[in-house]
């Protein structure tokens, strides 16, 4: 085959690809917008209303994820309310505005659209227009239904912004994703995971805003995974606060829509990393002390075994992130005779500038009788596999 023949081919096929999903709507679901857009007319004033119109008006029912199928939606929408001479808008405008939304059904053989003109108000909302439409699953191309991890990331925020009570002045921050269950192996899909949760808040009108201020109290998504052969199921925790207990959605995801990469151990880090107990004030843990060691195996476990991250004793003249820990215990006993060992941990993360990568602020407790029978048991305790994680994120913030 000649490069002149092979060129017009590969332009025939581009040009196939581009206009696939246009003659796909061409005729059912433009013509559908049009006469949606045209019912308004029984409702409102279309020569004077504004109606909200945005990129993420359309999402998928059940698993609330903008899909490839919402921006055609919404491009197809955008251009009906155009032709008609309707304003819109990416915001709410007026006491009482008009959103266009929908949501779409997807089976195994057919799509349902449906569609819906809602008035907002103070008190109530009311929906001035219902309209539906079905197509045949083979008649949409299949990349408008393609899933994929930012996407059902997306899906989670959403689901949890509809369930949770959103403390008002608050910092939300995204905990590094770990496995679901005890004892899993970590993988890279952790910190992809927890990339596309952060993406999806801050891109969430509920979540986005963010409180700022020293005083701002931080409230936590911590997100989850576990890996079937089949499926991968995605899990979003909101932690309780003073307004709301904790808040859990979950999902799922064919393991063939998740990039094979994301499923193997974490690379070795190619920085060194050191850890070190700082010196005491009152009763902190002591450098050099028995807890402090054990305090230091642990976390050099937990760091190598879960994200194969090496972790040395630091020295003087060491180049490198560094973790430097502060430990203090305290011993109280109740009513009832029993004495309880508590701990508060601080861990904090440098890097070979000494500028800070991330702080871990964590606390434990154990009973006294549990402490004599195993003195590894506080330590390991206050540093669970959650704890572990927020470690294990700082020092790969820029292995991502």
């Amino acid at each position: 085959m000649s490069i002149k023949t092979l060129l017009k081919t590969w332009t025939v096929t581009i040009c196939w690809l581009l206009v696939l999903p246009a003659a796909v709507y061409a005729v059912s679901v433009e013509k559908f917008a049009d006469d949606v857009v045209k019912s308004f007319a029984e409702h409102i004033d279309l020569r004077r209303a504004t109606v909200q119109l945005a990129p993420d008006s359309f999402v998928a029912a059940q698993s609330r994820r903008r899909l490839g199928l919402s921006q055609a939606l919404y491009n197809i929408f955008a251009e009906a309310l155009a032709k008609a001479n309707v304003k819109m808008s990416l915001q709410e405008v007026g006491a009482e505005p008009l959103v266009l939304s929908g949501e779409y059904d997807i089976t195994e053989n057919k799509i349902i659209i449906h569609v819906r003109l809602r008035q907002m108000g103070r008190e109530y909302s009311r929906d001035l227009a219902a309209r539906n439409l079905v197509l045949k699953r083979e008649d949409v191309a299949e990349a408008l239904l393609e899933d994929t991890l930012d996407r059902a990331a997306e899906g989670l925020v959403r689901k949890l912004a509809a369930q949770a009570v959103l403390p008002g002045a608050t910092r939300f921050q995204v905990a590094l994703a770990v496995p679901a269950g005890e004892n899993k192996p970590t993988i890279k899909l952790g910190s992809a995971f927890q990339q596309a949760i952060q993406t999806a808040v801050n891109r969430s009108r509920q979540f986005g805003t963010v409180a700022l201020g020293k005083d701002v109290p931080t409230t936590w998504l911590r997100p989850e995974y576990a890996v079937g052969q089949t499926r991968v199921t995605l899990v979003l925790k909101l932690d309780k606060n003073a307004m709301t207990d904790t808040c859990v959605v979950q999902t799922t995801l064919d393991i063939e829509q998740i990039d094979r990469s994301l499923l193997q151990m974490y690379d070795e880090l190619g920085v060194p990393v050191c850890a070190e107990v700082a010196a005491p004030e009152s009763d902190d843990v002591k450098p050099g002390s028995d807890r402090a060691e054990m305090l230091l195996q642990v976390v050099t476990d937990n760091l190598f075994a879960g994200y194969n991250i090496r972790i040395t004793r630091c020295k003087k003249g060491f180049s490198g992130r560094k973790i430097t820990l502060r430990m203090k215990r305290f011993a109280r006993s109740t009513g009832g005779g029993y004495t309880f060992v508590s701990s508060r941990l601080q861990a904090d993360v440098t890097d070979r500038k000494g500028e800070q990568l991330g702080l871990l602020t964590t606390s434990a407790r154990i009973s006294r009788a549990a402490q004599k029978k195993d003195r590894g048991a506080l330590v390991r305790k206050i540093l669970d596999g959650k704890s572990t994680a927020e470690l294990a994120a700082a020092l790969l913030i820029y292995q991502r």
